[in-house]
Parts: C-alpha cells; sequence; structure tokens
C-alpha cells in the first residue's frame, strides 16, 4: 500500500508544472511583519485531496510553496518556488502588502550546481524543533513588532542572518529553503497509515489544560480537587499558556526546512557553518526552537 501511494504520487509530481520567482525587495521596508503573515496566509491552500479517489487513486497531495533566502556570488536573493497555477495569486498578495517590490521568474539556482569532492564540498542540513510542534519559536510579536513601533526602535530578528549571508564570498552559495504547506489535521500518517498525532490545534489545548489543571492542586480518591493544594499560575505559565493560545488562532502549516553551504574544495570555511546554524536559532525561545539534524 505505501508503494502504491508513493508510485501514484511519484506520478502526480511529474506532471506539475512549477516556476521559480525572484522577489526584488527594496532596501528600505516600512511594513509591518503582519503583512508578511498576511502573504503567508495566502499560501494556504487545502484543494487537491478531498476524497479518497483524489488521495490514493490520483496521487494528490495539497501545494507545497517554498520560501527561500539564497547568497549567491555575494548577492541575497529572495525567492518563491510554486506551481505555475498559483502564480498569479502569490504575485497579487505580494504586490498588495508590497507595492514597490518587483517579482521575475528565473531559471532555478540550483541546476548548476553538482557535487564533485574533487572540486567542491558541500554542506547541508534539514532543522528539526527542539520540543513537540505544538510549543512556538519565537515570533516578532515577542519582539514588540506587531504594535508597530517607530523604526528607530525595531528589532528586525532576521537582520543578523541576512547580514550574515551578504558576508558569503562571491565563490560561495548559501541556500535556506522553508517549504510549507498547510496543515490538515489526522490521527495517523496519509502514506503508511501508522498512528501518528498531526492533530496540531488539540495537542495545544490539550497542553494548556495539562498547566491550568496542574495549577488546581492534587485531586483525592474520588478525582475531587483538595482544598488547599491549588496555587497560582507562575509568569512562565500564563506566558506559556498566552503563546499557545496565539500560535493555534493563526493558520497552522505543516513546514520542512533545510540549509545547504556550498564552496570550492580549497577556500570551504567551517565557520560559516555555524553562522548559518546561528542566523536559524536565533529564533529559539524558552518554549521551543531550531536544531541541525540529518545533516552532513
Amino acid at each position: 500500500w505505501e508503494l502504491w501511494v508513493r508510485y501514484v504520487q511519484a506520478l502526480f509530481f511529474a506532471k506539475q508544472k512549477y516556476v521559480l520567482l525572484e522577489v526584488k525587495v527594496p532596501r528600505e521596508v516600512f511594513k509591518s511583519p503582519q503583512a508578511a503573515e498576511f502573504f503567508i496566509n495566502s499560501l494556504h491552500q487545502n484543494g487537491g485531496e478531498g476524497n479518497w479517489y483524489e488521495k490514493y487513486w490520483k496521487g494528490q497531495v495539497r501545494s507545497w510553496f517554498s520560501l527561500e533566502i539564497t547568497s549567491l556570488n555575494g548577492a541575497i536573493h529572495f525567492y518563491v518556488w510554486t506551481k505555475v497555477g498559483h502564480r498569479s495569486v502569490i504575485e497579487a498578495n505580494l504586490y498588495s502588502q508590497y507595492p514597490g517590490i518587483e517579482i521575475f521568474e528565473v531559471e532555478d539556482y540550483t541546476l548548476p550546481v553538482s557535487y564533485n569532492p574533487e572540486v567542491n564540498t558541500i554542506w547541508a542540513t534539514e532543522f528539526d524543533l527542539i520540543k513537540p510542534d505544538v510549543f512556538p519559536i519565537r515570533t516578532y510579536v515577542d519582539y514588540g513588532l506587531e504594535k508597530d513601533p517607530k523604526e528607530e526602535y525595531k528589532i528586525d530578528p532576521i537582520t543578523p542572518l541576512i547580514e550574515f549571508l551578504g558576508s558569503i564570498p562571491r565563490d560561495q552559495q548559501v541556500w535556506i529553503q522553508i517549504l510549507v504547506r498547510s496543515h490538515k489535521e489526522e490521527d495517523k500518517d496519509p502514506i503508511t497509515g501508522k498512528k501518528i498525532d498531526l492533530r496540531w490545534a488539540k495537542s495545544a489545548q490539550t497542553e494548556i489544560d495539562k498547566i491550568i489543571t496542574g495549577a488546581k492542586g492534587e485531586k483525592d480518591k474520588e478525582g475531587k480537587f483538595v482544598p488547599g493544594t491549588g496555587r497560582q499560575l507562575t509568569d512562565v505559565e500564563k506566558d506559556t499558556i498566552n503563546a499557545l493560545g496565539r500560535s493555534v488562532s493563526k493558520k497552522g502549516f505543516d513546514v520542512g526546512m533545510r540549509a545547504i553551504y556550498v564552496a570550492p574544495k580549497d577556500t570551504f570555511n567551517p565557520s560559516n557553518i555555524g553562522g548559518i546554524i546561528g542566523g536559524v536559532t536565533h529564533f529559539n525561545s524558552s518554549l521551543n526552537g531550531f536544531k541541525p539534524a540529518r545533516g552532513s
């Protein structure tokens, strides 16, 4: 069954037409991060696998998108990889939020690169979350950017990563790719059928209930709370509940993130690996964060 599903999905993928769009951003962007969130929400596309016939006979899946930041020949580029059919929606939503940007169809920047151990060195990793994905990472709200502060008071959390990418020599490349698709609540893997908890919103509510129940105190043999054993929620518990509630109030996505560093064998700099990981883990919080996994 697993082999069959993978087979029909491979056929489905092979029939699709994709496009890589480069987004050229002005030097100064005065929009709140909420503008970016508005665009991200437009990628929440649920169509394609609404019934058994679409999923298991035609091999259809929900649309994936890739949001990419790269350093190529000393220059930073922003890309969106998508099916051709979604291009107009992506362009319309980006232009509506960022009127000063430019969007172009470009060639796949990865195609000219091939691994030859005698010529170049390639390091790559995927990123996992440290804790279950119900716990959020640090977001723009944690930096106070939802209040749209004055420009001189803004703390842009992505700036260290951009500055690092801008320091990469011209003969080297760094690719950071974030793949996203709309989240669908399921209690089993759609391919293997194995039990797996993909119920993100319900898991968040479970964690909230667990914190509140723990503060109510001990229970007696009848399951009733013993008077005098309860306590007030701590500040950490309150912050956790607020963060979980804020997270699940937004649209959920399945996400995969990877980074690749390519350089000539004689100029490969291992310290750049730390710069890549540091730029991503900069968004770690006390609740959750990223860690490199399955790298080489």
